[in-house]
C-alpha cells in the first residue's frame, strides 16, 4: 500500500506542474547550460588563483633572500668603488677634471645646449657623490648630495683677512621675521664657513644674523664684523654659551629666534621649512632640523629622552633617507644647534635656564618647559643642517665645558623626574612610541595600493581625507603603500602632515607588523585585491580594529562593464572579484562604503557595515554667476574604463544633439591619463586636457557654463559629481552618476538617454534663471553633505571611536 499523499492544494487553485529539465524550453536549457559552464570556469579560475597566490607567497620569501643578498653585494661594490675613488691622488685628479668640465659646460651653453649638457654629464660622472645612489634601497630616494662644497673640519691656523670676507654678503633685512643667533668663542674660520652657507642658501623669509662672541679676543672676529649684513656683538667678559644666547636674544628684532651653532653649515630650505611648521601646527612651540655629519650620514633625527634622563640622538650614524627619519613628528627635544622658537614664547619662558650654565641640557630643559606651557616640540626633516660635532665645545666629557654635560644631566633629571616617569619610556624600549611621543595616543595604520595622488583620482582624495581625519582626532598615522614606491611630491605631502610613509624594496610588512603590531589600535585597509593580503598578518600580530573602505563595489562595477561590452573573460573576473570582496567583508571588523546601496549589499556578510561621506571640502564656490560662454566640462580620470565610455558617448552622441540647439557650445575633457581613444575625440569644439593642477582645475570649473557626467556604468559616489556640486556649477548626469546621493534629484538634472541629457544641458546653457537656481541648490547640498567637519564626524562614528566623536562635538560647540 502506498502511504504517500498528494500535496495539499488550496481551494480554487490548480497544482503547478513540476519544472523538470524535460519540460524546459530549448532556450532555457541553453541558458542553464551556459550558466553551469560559466560557474565551472569561475571555480576553475578561483582554484588557479589560489594556487598562483600560494606560489607567489613562496616565491616572495625566496625573492626576499635574493634581494637582501643583492642589496648587500651592491652596497659592498659601491663601497669598494668609493674607496678606490678616494685614494690619495684620485680626488685631486677627479676634482680638477670635474671643475674643468663644469667650466666648459657653462662656457658652451650659449653656443650649443647639447654640447653643454654633455660636458655637464661628464662632470657629474666624476662627482664624489656618484656612488651614493647605490647605497639607497631600490624604490627609495637616493641619498641627496650635500651640495655645499668642501667642508672645513678644523679651525685654520692663519689669521682671517678682510679679503676672505669681502665677497660674502648676507641678504638680511631691517625688518626681519627671524633673528638668526650664532654664539661663538673665536674660531673665525668655522664661523665664516657657517655664514657663507647662509649667504649661499638665504631663506625667502626676511631675516637678520646676530653673531655673539664670548670675549674670545680673537682678531678674526673683528674682521668678520665687517661682513655686509652681519650684526656682531662682543661680550665684555666671558659669559659662557648659555648666557651668550640669552644676551643676544635681547638684541633680536625678529618674531622668531633661530639658534645656530658656529660649527654648522645650512642647506637649502633650512629656515623656510621650519617656519612652515608654525603655519601648519598651531600648537608648535619649537621646531628643529635634521642634523647630518659632513659625509652626509645622519647625526640626529630628533632626540629621545628616556625615563632615567639619558638621551638618544635618534638615528645616529644611519641613512638619513630612511622612511622613519623623514616625516614631521613630535619629539622629546631637538639639539640646540639648529632650533626655531617664537620670540614671545622665549620671553615668556625666560630663555635658556641659567642653572645649566655654561652649557648642556639647556635645550632639553627648554623643550620640556615648552610642553609644560601647553605647546609642542616638532622635528622637521625637510630642514637639514650639517653639524661638525664637537668643534665648538670639544668631545671629552672630563675636561672643559664638556665636563658640565654629566653634572647638568643630573640637574635635568632632578627637575623633571616625575614627568619622565609619567611620559617617557625605559631606555631602549618601545622605540616607535618613544620617537613619536605617542604613549597616550592611538596609532593607526593605513594601507592602500600606492601613495595617494589626490589630483589624479577620487579614491586618493578619500584616503587623504581619512588620514587627515585620523590626525585631527589625535592618532599617530603610518601609511603603507602596497607597491612600496617612493612617489616624489605625494610622499613629501603626507610626510609634512606628520605621516610616516614606508617605501623601498627590502621593507617587508610581515617583519614590520611582527615588531610593531602590538602598538596598533586601528588599521584602515583599502581596495579588495590589496586589503585581503594584509588581514592575516594583522590578525596574527596585533589587536587593532580592522576597518575596510571599499570605495565602491568593485564586482558590481565590473559586472556592469561586462554586460555592456559582452566580455566573457571579464564576466569570469567578476565572479573572482565578488569572492574576494565578500571574503574581506567577513574578516574585518567594520566595512565602509560611500553609498547606502553598497552598504546594504555588504551588511549581511559583515560584522558591521556603515555608510560614510566620501569627500571632505573646506572651500565652496560661492557667489557664482552664469558664464557668458557655452562651455561644457567633464572632469574624470581616464585610466578608468567607465570614464572613457562616458567621454566617447558625450562627445559622439550627446554633443551632436546639443550642437543642434547651441552651435557654439564647446566641450572640455579634463583629467589624468587620457587614452588614445579619448585623445582622438579632440577637435574644433572638443578640447582634451590631461592632468591639471588643483588651482587650474578650479579655474576651469570657474569659467565653464555647466558640468556633465554621463556615466553609464560604475559604482559608488563619484567625485566628479561632488566637485561640481561643491563649485556650484550646474550639473547634468545619469542615475549611475547620481548613485549614493539621496535627494540629489532636487538640485541636479538627471537622465539616462542621449536626448534627455542633451535637452537638460541646453536648458542650462541658455536659461540664466534655471542656471542660478541649480547653482544655489547644489551649493546648499554640498555644504550639508561634504564639509570637512561632516566627513570627520561621519568617519569617526562609523569606526566606533566615540571618544574622538565627543571631542569633535565639544570643539564644534566651543567655536
Amino acid at each position: 500500500m502506498n502511504d504517500s499523499k498528494p500535496l495539499d492544494v488550496a481551494a480554487g487553485e490548480s497544482p503547478q506542474p513540476r519544472r523538470d529539465a524535460e519540460t524546459l524550453s530549448p532556450d532555457l536549457i541553453a541558458e542553464r547550460d551556459a550558466a553551469r559552464q560559466a560557474q565551472a570556469l569561475a571555480e576553475l579560475r578561483a582554484a588557479q588563483y589560489e594556487t598562483e597566490r600560494d606560489s607567489a607567497f613562496a616565491a616572495r620569501e625566496s625573492l626576499r633572500l635574493v634581494i637582501a643578498h643583492l642589496m648587500s653585494e651592491r652596497a659592498h661594490l659601491a663601497a669598494q668603488l668609493k674607496r678606490t675613488y678616494e685614494r690619495p691622488w684620485r680626488p685631486v685628479k677627479f676634482a680638477t677634471t670635474r671643475r674643468l668640465l663644469r667650466i666648459l659646460s657653462a662656457a658652451s651653453r650659449p653656443i650649443s645646449g647639447r654640447m653643454s649638457a654633455r660636458f655637464a654629464r661628464s662632470a657629474e660622472s666624476r662627482s664624489p657623490n656618484r656612488f651614493d645612489r647605490y647605497f639607497a634601497p631600490p624604490g627609495a630616494p637616493a641619498r641627496k648630495p650635500l651640495d655645499i662644497g668642501p667642508i672645513l673640519t678644523t679651525e685654520n691656523k692663519w689669521l682671517l683677512r678682510s679679503a676672505d670676507v669681502a665677497d660674502v654678503r648676507l641678504p638680511t633685512s631691517d625688518h626681519p621675521l627671524v633673528s638668526v643667533i650664532i654664539p661663538t668663542f673665536g674660531k673665525p674660520w668655522l664661523l665664516l664657513q657657517c655664514l657663507k652657507s647662509i649667504a649661499r642658501f638665504p631663506p625667502k623669509a626676511p631675516f637678520e644674523v646676530i653673531v655673539v662672541d664670548d670675549a674670545s679676543g680673537d682678531p678674526g672676529i673683528e674682521t668678520l664684523g665687517g661682513m655686509a649684513g652681519l650684526r656682531l656683538k662682543v661680550n665684555p667678559s666671558n659669559l659662557g654659551f648659555l648666557k651668550s644666547c640669552n644676551g643676544a636674544a635681547q638684541f633680536a628684532k625678529g618674531d622668531y629666534l633661530f639658534f645656530l651653532n658656529n660649527d654648522t653649515l645650512v642647506r637649502e630650505r633650512w629656515l623656510d621649512s621650519l617656519l612652515s611648521i608654525f603655519d601648519q601646527f598651531p600648537d608648535a612651540g619649537l621646531a628643529g632640523a635634521k642634523l647630518l655629519y659632513p659625509d652626509g650620514v645622519l647625526q640626529e633625527a630628533g632626540g629621545i629622552i628616556w625615563d632615567d634622563g639619558s638621551a638618544w640622538n635618534y638615528g645616529r650614524s644611519d641613512d638619513p633617507e630612511k622612511a622613519e627619519y623623514n616625516y614631521v613628528r613630535e619629539t622629546d627635544y631637538v639639539s640646540g644647534c639648529g632650533i626655531l622658537i617664537p620670540r614671545p614664547l622665549w620671553q615668556q619662558l625666560g630663555g635658556f635656564d641659567e642653572i645649566y650654565t655654561p652649557a648642556y641640557c639647556e635645550d632639553s630643559d627648554l623643550a620640556f618647559r615648552i610642553r609644560a606651557a601647553g605647546r609642542k616640540v616638532y622635528y622637521c626633516p625637510s630642514s637639514s643642517i650639517v653639524h661638525l660635532e664637537g668643534l665648538s665645545l670639544g668631545r671629552d666629557v672630563k675636561t672643559g665645558v664638556k665636563a658640565y654635560q654629566i653634572e647638568n644631566t643630573r640637574k635635568f633629571y632632578d627637575r623633571w623626574r616625575e614627568t619622565l616617569s609619567r611620559e617617557n619610556f625605559r631606555p631602549g624600549s618601545d622605540v616607535m612610541w618613544a620617537r613619536d611621543r605617542s604613549r597616550d595616543r592611538k596609532i593607526a595604520l593605513v594601507v592602500d595600493h600606492y601613495i595617494p595622488q589626490p589630483d589624479q583620482d577620487a579614491g586618493s582624495r578619500t584616503m587623504i581625507a581619512i588620514i587627515e581625519c585620523l590626525l585631527h582626532a589625535g592618532y599617530v598615522v603610518k601609511f603603507w603603500p602596497d607597491n612600496l614606491a617612493y612617489d616624489s611630491g605625494y610622499a613629501e605631502a603626507l610626510q609634512s602632515l606628520g605621516v610616516e610613509v614606508f617605501y623601498g624594496f627590502g621593507v617587508y610588512f610581515d617583519d614590520w607588523i611582527k615588531k610593531n603590531g602590538h602598538a596598533l589600535s586601528l588599521a584602515v585597509l583599502s581596495r579588495p585585491a590589496f586589503a585581503v593580503r594584509y588581514i592575516a598578518p594583522l590578525r596574527r600580530h596585533s589587536k587593532a580594529k580592522l576597518v575596510y573602505y571599499g570605495h565602491d563595489l568593485h564586482f558590481q562595477r565590473m559586472r556592469m562593464e561586462a554586460e555592456r561590452t559582452g566580455d566573457a573573460q571579464l564576466g569570469v573576473d567578476v565572479t573572482i572579484m565578488e569572492g574576494i570582496e565578500k571574503s574581506v567583508w567577513k574578516q574585518v571588523d567594520v566595512v565602509l562604503y560611500p553609498s547606502p546601496e553598497e552598504t546594504a549589499v555588504a551588511l549581511p556578510l559583515s560584522a558591521r557595515a556603515e555608510t560614510i561621506i566620501p569627500y571632505a571640502y573646506e572651500e565652496f564656490g560661492d557667489g557664482r554667476e552664469p558664464a557668458k560662454n557655452h562651455e561644457i566640462v567633464f572632469v574624470a580620470g581616464f585610466g578608468h574604463p567607465p570614464n572613457v565610455d562616458a567621454a566617447v558617448w558625450l562627445a559622439s552622441e550627446i554633443m551632436k544633439r546639443v550642437w543642434e540647439e547651441v552651435p557654439d557650445a564647446t566641450l572640455s575633457l579634463v583629467g589624468a591619463n587620457p587614452t588614445q581613444v579619448v585623445r582622438a575625440l579632440a577637435g574644433a569644439r572638443v578640447d582634451v586636457r590631461g592632468r591639471v593642477s588643483e588651482d587650474e582645475l578650479r579655474a576651469r570649473y570657474g569659467r565653464a557654463r555647466i558640468a556633465m557626467v554621463p556615466l553609464r556604468m560604475g559604482a559608488g559616489v563619484k567625485s566628479k559629481v561632488v566637485e561640481a556640486l561643491r563649485e556650484g556649477l550646474p550639473l547634468v548626469t545619469t542615475h549611475v552618476g547620481a548613485q549614493g546621493l539621496p535627494g540629489i534629484e532636487q538640485c541636479v538634472a538627471i537622465a539616462d538617454d542621449a536626448r534627455g541629457l542633451a535637452d537638460a544641458a541646453v536648458k542650462l546653457l541658455l536659461d540664466d534663471a534655471s542656471w542660478r537656481e541649480a547653482s544655489r541648490l547644489q551649493l546648499e547640498y554640498a555644504r550639508a553633505h561634504f564639509s570637512r567637519a561632516a566627513f570627520r564626524r561621519s568617519f569617526l562614528e562609523a569606526i566606533g571611536d566615540q571618544e574622538a566623536v565627543a571631542a569633535l562635538v565639544l570643539a564644534a560647540e566651543s567655536t
